[in-house]
């Protein structure tokens, strides 16, 4: 039915003397439109605009196109090929013609002559697949690179501040004096020391070079054996100086005694008599000593130490 409309659309325009050209005037359809109509090669043509094209046409001609309007809803379009499959040149399907544009000028006679604009011709949709895996190949690797050049640079950053940590741990070391003899804490101190919590001023820089020099880099083991002399003492007396801020929590005998900033300079002490329990936000950030007796380094690195007990006995660690 479709066929034998489409063969009537032409004999009706060729036997009223109609052009091409004349329709495209009129009616201002896409001359490949036209011809694929008049041809029957309505799968050519967009579904969206199939009816409205035969209706228009129908119209101008004065066919009525009521079955064919119907029959359209059949015509099924050729299926586009695949955006991500390179399909061989020989089996690519036909490519959809834009229509040129039309201009109408007039010729010496004075009478209308349509003139259609050549068009430029239009990329193959076979490439496009190549490019943009092309593309995606492209950016891929890129940020690959981007991701390695980061981690580098982060690395090296790293290694920079390490080595500059070392150069000034060593400079500080070199320039100390040499350490003097441990003091234990005798009677008439432990008195003055009576409240939980004193503040004292910032011991001179000697005395944390003597420490690091005493301790070289030397970092604190799980458990630490105080020894006999040490158990015979009526009390314990910490005392710790911050390096720079930390947050620290101070309890002794199950008593909270302190939970807060140690801003940087301020040195604390406090005394227990069975345990003392600290913990801190970064073990690198405090000179610690006991009964007058430097300890070694918690870490040698920003890390925190959940768990710190002083007894008679013994001390042991929770990193």
């Amino acid at each position: 039915m479709l066929e034998e409309f489409c063969k009537q659309l032409k004999e009706k325009r060729e036997e009223s003397g109609y052009s091409i050209e004349d329709v495209v005037e009129k009616t201002k359809l896409y001359p490949v439109a036209i011809r694929d109509i008049e041809d029957g090669n309505l799968e050519n043509i967009s579904p969206i605009y199939l009816k409205g094209f035969i209706k228009i046409y129908a119209s101008f001609l004065g066919i009525d196109a009521t079955q064919a309007l119907k029959d359209v809803s059949s015509v099924k379009p050729k299926p586009k090929p695949s955006f991500f499959k390179k399909l061989k040149n020989d089996n690519l399907p036909k490519k959809d013609t834009v229509a040129p544009p039309v201009s109408e000028k007039k010729n010496a006679i004075g009478e209308s002559v349509v003139i259609e604009k050549p068009v430029a011709p239009q990329k193959n949709q076979a490439d496009f697949p190549a490019v943009e895996t092309k593309k995606l190949t492209v950016l891929l690797i890129l940020a690959v690179i981007l991701m390695i050049g980061a981690v580098s640079f982060s690395r090296f950053i790293i290694k920079a501040k390490d080595s500059r940590r070392r150069k000034q741990i060593v400079a500080e070391q070199a320039a100390g004096d040499e350490p003097g003899a441990l003091k234990k804490v005798t009677a008439k101190e432990a008195k003055k020391n009576a409240r939980d919590k004193i503040k004292k001023p910032l011991p001179k820089n000697g005395a944390l070079k003597r420490h690091k020099k005493e301790i070289k880099n030397e970092v604190m083991s799980p458990r630490i054996n105080l020894g006999k002399d040490f158990s015979q003492t009526a009390e314990m007396t910490v005392s710790l100086t911050a390096k720079k801020n930390c947050f620290i929590k101070v309890k002794s005998d199950g008593k909270l005694l302190f939970e807060g900033i140690l801003k940087k300079g301020v040195v604390e002490s406090w005394r227990g008599h069975k345990v003392i329990d600290l913990k801190t936000s970064d073990g690198s950030a405090l000179y610690i000593e006991l009964n007058g007796r430097p300890l070694p380094v918690l870490t040698a690195m920003h890390k925190p130490i959940k768990s710190l007990k002083i007894t008679p006995a013994g001390i042991s660690v929770d990193k």
